[in-house]
């Protein structure tokens, strides 16, 4: 079974959801599908890790991701990730990247949250927590797009999305937001992305101007949403950090790097390469699956390898 791509959302979307969608079957993967579509079964997450509490038998953190908090929390039967919670405690606030599963956690009848549990979590940099948003933005905007082309559908179905370009993955998780969430508030999530970005340091006023010009809802903001907001006092920004911990961390070069790099160059033919067939070349070629996707992970977050639609890599254009 393919392991499932790791998405970049922002916690002030899948915070907001409450539909899980189980698998059939043991080994068949769960997702968490958000108001705006996406199906999330893993993450990357890129932000500025705030706190590390060590407990008696776990390791508790915050990170903030530009438009709310993610609550991260390791123990030990995710050693991996507790060692390295610890290891970056002297140094937070600090930036950190952090793959996750997401899952639903219910404590009571008709009360819903998503949790999120971290795979792994290494030490990032200022430029890519800055890589991680704009892609985190991108993708945001285009499920915003998708969701307010199915509005105007009577009725939405997939072969319609399909018509306009969408995959099939994105038209199944649009139909089932639609139906589960009825009224979405896309304007509210496009001011999210554009405040999200205008917090990047040097701004990025092309994309704050398309997060400002995405289509507005059909629909009325969802009134039980903004009671929601304006009962919850707002998240302070992340607190300012020395130059030094805007530094990259020291990083040692790694030549597999480079074979990720050939491998994706020389399986693009135009509209990009897909993710599993670079892996499945790269593990042909004696490279351990675990490490294929972390390098792919690494190369995207320096901003080597981008991601224009999910699951397609190209190399960035210098």
């Amino acid at each position: 079974m393919a392991r499932e791509m790791a998405w970049r959302a922002f916690a002030g979307e899948y915070k907001d959801a409450n539909l899980e969608e189980k698998g059939e079957g043991e080994m068949a993967p769960s997702y968490v599908i958000t108001p705006l579509g996406a199906k999330l079964n893993r993450i990357l997450v890129v932000g500025t890790l705030m706190e590390v509490e060590k407990r008696e038998n776990d390791v508790r953190a915050t990170l903030w991701d530009g438009t709310d908090t993610v609550s991260l929390y390791a123990n030990k039967y995710n050693q991996e990730a507790m060692d390295a919670l610890l290891a970056l405690q002297p140094k937070a606030p600090c930036y950190a990247s952090v793959l996750a599963r997401v899952r639903t956690f219910s404590p009571e009848e008709g009360r819903i949250f998503v949790t999120v549990k971290p795979e792994h979590i290494r030490e990032a940099a200022l430029e890519e927590r800055d890589y991680w948003m704009l892609s985190a933005a991108e993708q945001t905007l285009y499920r915003i797009e998708a969701l307010a082309e199915a509005q105007k559908m009577d009725p939405p179905n997939s072969e319609k999305l399909s018509a306009l370009g969408y995959s099939k993955e994105m038209a199944d998780g649009i139909l089932k937001a639609l139906e589960h969430y009825k009224d979405s508030d896309l304007p509210g999530y496009g001011e999210m992305v554009a405040g999200a970005i205008a917090s990047i340091a040097g701004g990025e006023k092309e994309m704050v101007r398309a997060a400002e010009q995405m289509p507005k809802a059909t629909a009325p903001f969802c009134e039980e949403r903004m009671a929601k907001k304006e009962s919850v006092p707002p998240v302070a920004p992340a607190p300012p950090m020395s130059q030094a911990q805007h530094a990259a961390p020291e990083q040692k070069s790694d030549p597999d790097e480079e074979r990720i790099l050939d491998v994706v160059r020389q399986m693009d033919v135009g509209k990009g390469a897909s993710w599993e067939d670079v892996v499945a070349k790269a593990e042909a070629d004696g490279m351990d699956k675990n490490k294929i996707e972390e390098l792919i992970m690494r190369l995207e977050d320096r901003g080597e390898i981008e991601e224009p639609f999910l699951g397609q890599l190209k190399l960035k254009k210098r």
